[in-house]
């Protein structure tokens, strides 16, 4: 993840990070400050109740079942930058069933 966090750092691509996703990273801890550093170069999209409606119907659309609600946010906030958008994660098979193009998933 870092080497692909570089590449953007060098292309100048703006970094965009899901509200929600802080409560999946962040702990509290020193172990933190590497997702600090990075949040001082990212904007932070915060999640609203459209956003989260539109999140919801993606699951329902896509009939997905289980514990992807994040994951539905994350997509949903790629979706909404109005522009080509990368999601970077570990877990790229829940993504992948849930974004269209031009959303790309990027697996670390």
């Amino acid at each position: 993840m870092i080497a692909l966090l570089k590449q953007a750092f060098q292309a100048n691509s703006p970094i965009f990070v899901c509200s929600v996703t802080l409560a999946e990273v962040l702990r509290g801890s020193q172990s933190d400050a590497r997702a600090h550093r990075l949040l001082r170069s990212a904007t932070v999209v915060p999640v609203d109740a459209n956003l989260s409606r539109r999140a919801g119907e993606r699951i329902g659309r896509k009939s997905l079942k289980g514990n992807v609600t994040i994951d539905a946010l994350v997509a949903e906030t790629a979706e909404s930058l109005d522009r080509a958008a990368a999601i970077v994660t570990s877990d790229g098979s829940d993504f992948r069933a849930l974004v269209d193009a031009p959303i790309t998933v990027a697996q670390v």
